[in-house]
C-alpha cells in the first residue's frame, strides 16, 4: 500500500505473499477492523488472503481447491442482510462463497472451470437480493445467493460458450433487470436475467478479457467495449444489440491476465469517456469516445499492466495509475505523460 498524496508515493506497509498474485486486489471495508480490507488471491499456494489496513494477516482461506487460484473474489453486502459476503471460483470448477469478516465457507458449490475469468454478484429478480454469476470456461451459471441452482447457459444455437474472461452485469436498457455479457472467443454476447441469449455478435476476431459497460457520453446509450486477442483491435459495441459502433488499432496484443484490461472514464471532464488500453507489449494506448487513438505511453519493458483512473494526488486533476509487469508503478496525466514511477519489487 501506499500513500500517493505528495509528488511521488511513499511506502506505508507491504505484505509478502508466498506466490504470484494475477488478479488485482479487492480492497473494501468488510471487517469491524478500522480502514479498509485487501482481498487478494495467493495462486500457486491455492488461498485467498484478507489484509488489514496496516498490513497484517485477518485470515486465510483455502477451498480445498487442486489448481492454482487465478481468479478474483467478487463482495456482495446485498447477498445476506448486509453482511459481506464474497464468491470465487478456481480452473478446478469450484465455486466457493465466504463470509468476508471471518473467511469462514458459507457454500461451495462444482460449477465447471474459472481461470481467467470470475464470479460476480448481481440482483437478477429486481427483490434487492444479489445472485451468485459464474462465468466459467464453457457456460455462465447462475445460482442464487445460498447456493442454490437457478440456470445455465452452456450454448447458443450453433456451439458451445467458450469463456476465457471476466463477465460483467449490469441493467442495459432500463427495464430493471440486469443482463449477463460475456466474450466468447468468437465475439461478445448478452444473456437476459433468466438465462436466454438477447444477442450474439461474430465479429472474425478472437476475444478474450473482460467486457466494459460504459457510456461514452453523458446520457448516452450503454455500450460495451472489448479487446481482441489476434487482432490488435480495442472493439465498442452497441450494448442493447451487439452492432459494432467503431474499433480502434492498438500496437500489441492484449493479455491474458483479468487484471490486464480496459479502464474507462472521463479523463479530462469533458463530458465524455476515455478508455484506457494496456497491451502485452509495454504500450498503454489512450483512445476517446469516437474510437480515435490519443496518445500512446510505453512503460520501460514491453511487458502487461492494470491500468485504474482517478485522482491519486487530491490536486483535482485525474491521473492513470499503471501496475506494470516491470515491478514499477507508473503515474501517467491524463495527456500521456510520466509524473512518477515507484519500484515495487
Amino acid at each position: 500500500a501506499w500513500h500517493a498524496s505528495a509528488a511521488e508515493p511513499e511506502l506505508l506497509w507491504s505484505y509478502e505473499a508466498q506466490s504470484n498474485l494475477y488478479p488485482s486486489p479487492l480492497v473494501a471495508d468488510v471487517h469491524p477492523n478500522p480502514g479498509l480490507e485487501s482481498i487478494i488471491s495467493d495462486s500457486e499456494v491455492r488461498e485467498m488472503l484478507c489484509v488489514d489496513a496496516k498490513g497484517s494477516l485477518l485470515w486465510r482461506y483455502s477451498g480445498g481447491w487442486t489448481r492454482r487460484l487465478t481468479s478474483g473474489a467478487s463482495l456482495s453486502f446485498a447477498a445476506r442482510d448486509g453482511a459481506g459476503t464474497l464468491l470465487i471460483g478456481n480452473s478446478d470448477g469450484k465455486l466457493c462463497c465466504i463470509d468476508a469478516a471471518t473467511g469462514q465457507e458459507l457454500w461451495t458449490r462444482t460449477v465447471g472451470p474459472i481461470e481467467w475469468g470470475t464470479a460476480i454478484w448481481a440482483d437478477l429478480d429486481g427483490d434487492d437480493v444479489d445472485e451468485a454469476i459464474a462465468g466459467t470456461q464453457n457456460a455462465i451459471v447462475a445460482l442464487t445467493a445460498t447456493g442454490d441452482p437457478l440456470w445455465t447457459r452452456d450454448a447458443f444455437e450453433d456451439k458451445p460458450v467458450n469463456i476465457s474472461g471476466p463477465i460483467a452485469a449490469a441493467d442495459l436498457d432500463g427495464d430493471g433487470h440486469v443482463e449477463i455479457i460475456a466474450l466468447d472467443q468468437s465475439g461478445p454476447f448478452c444473456v437476459s436475467y433468466d438465462g436466454e441469449v438477447r444477442w450474439r455478435r461474430i465479429t472474425g476476431d478472437q476475444f478474450q478479457g473482460a467486457p466494459v459497460v460504459t457510456r461514452l457520453v453523458n446520457d448516452g446509450p450503454a455500450t460495451i467495449l472489448a479487446l481482441s486477442g489476434d487482432s490488435d483491435f480495442v472493439y465498442c459495441f452497441d450494448a442493447l444489440n451487439g452492432e459494432p459502433v467503431w474499433k480502434c488499432g492498438i500496437l500489441g496484443l492484449p493479455d491474458a491476465y483479468a487484471a490486464g484490461g480496459l479502464a474507462a472514464g472521463d479523463i479530462d471532464g469533458n463530458g465524455s469517456t476515455e478508455i484506457i488500453a494496456p497491451d502485452n507489449s509495454g504500450h498503454v494506448h489512450c483512445i476517446d469516445h469516437t474510437g480515435t487513438l490519443r496518445w500512446v505511453f510505453a512503460t520501460d519493458k514491453a511487458t502487461h499492466s492494470a491500468a485504474s483512473i482517478g485522482d491519486v494526488d487530491g490536486d483535482g486533476e485525474i491521473e492513470i495509475l499503471l501496475a506494470s509487469g516491470d515491478h514499477h508503478l507508473y503515474c501517467v496525466n491524463t495527456h500521456g505523460r510520466l509524473e512518477w514511477k515507484y519500484q515495487a519489487g
